[in-house]
């Protein structure tokens, strides 16, 4: 009646990066590779090279158990180990500089995956007409949340040894970050049946309904020159939905086939 199964995923990451920061209108060899007649040397006129390296090695263990309370009935329980990966535009230093704003947006290669441990409880219930009701509950603690591309890093230096060439004196520094942690609750609940057991026609009738409940807390830094933690709750943190419903409806019949589905 009872299944048990574990395991580990090992992951190492090597972040190697190379590209170009165009010198910009105020730069002096901007000026100069305006008059060089030749298109490739005009290009390394006007661009300064960039390399960076990062990365990461992380372990992922997880163990998974379900058990037949009867033949109809399971009850499953697993604690987990997942992540999410930096987007690729994330961590390449490609830099864009933005005159109006004042502000130079490049990647991070030193950006780590975002990290959860995740522990969940859930009882199905399998109808003896092909269908499916469950509860779960669970609970997720993320480490290492990643921003977007809207984490002020610092600002750019004076001097030819700024990174930029001598380019955007003053200039904000914007990248993604890894900036804090956060907790994640939730309920769901689960329903899915194929109407066999009604007469003629309707017996092609099959409805599903799901419905979520999550709440979530976290602390935050948003800057490189804040020191102290900024802490977050629901519906001030983005991609938290504290409530979520589906419920559809299909019929099929023959080579006929519709679907009306609500979220």
């Amino acid at each position: 009646k009872l299944l048990l199964l574990g395991g580990v995923r090992w992951e190492k990451m090597d972040v190697n990066t190379l590209s170009y920061l165009n010198r910009g209108t105020a730069n002096a060899g901007y000026v100069t590779s305006l008059v060089e007649p030749d298109p490739y040397r005009r290009a390394a006129l006007n661009a300064i090279k960039q390399t960076t390296k990062g990365g990461y090695t992380n372990a992922f263990p997880s163990i998974h158990a379900a058990y037949d309370i009867t033949p109809n009935f399971k009850a499953r329980a697993s604690w987990s180990t997942t992540y999410g990966r930096p987007d690729g535009i994330q961590l390449v230093p490609a830099a864009s500089a933005n005159d109006t704003a004042q502000t130079v947006t490049i990647g991070n290669p030193l950006l780590k995956p975002q990290m959860a441990k995740q522990l969940e409880l859930k009882l199905e219930y399998f109808f003896k007409s092909n269908g499916l009701v469950s509860l779960t509950v669970f609970r997720k603690n993320v480490t290492d949340v990643l921003s977007g591309n809207n984490f002020i890093n610092g600002v750019v230096g004076q001097g030819t040894d700024n990174g930029f060439d001598g380019l955007y004196a003053g200039y904000s520094i914007i990248s993604a970050r890894n900036i804090g942690k956060e907790t994640i609750t939730g309920l769901e609940f689960d329903y899915n049946q194929r109407l066999t057991f009604l007469p003629g026609a309707f017996k092609g009738l099959a409805l599903r309904g799901n419905l979520s409940l999550i709440s979530a807390e976290g602390d935050f830094l948003f800057s490189a020159a804040q020191i102290t933690p900024i802490h977050r709750t629901t519906r001030q943190i983005p991609g938290i939905a504290p409530r979520a419903a589906n419920l559809g409806l299909s019929y099929n019949r023959g080579d006929f086939g519709a679907t009306f589905d609500v979220n």
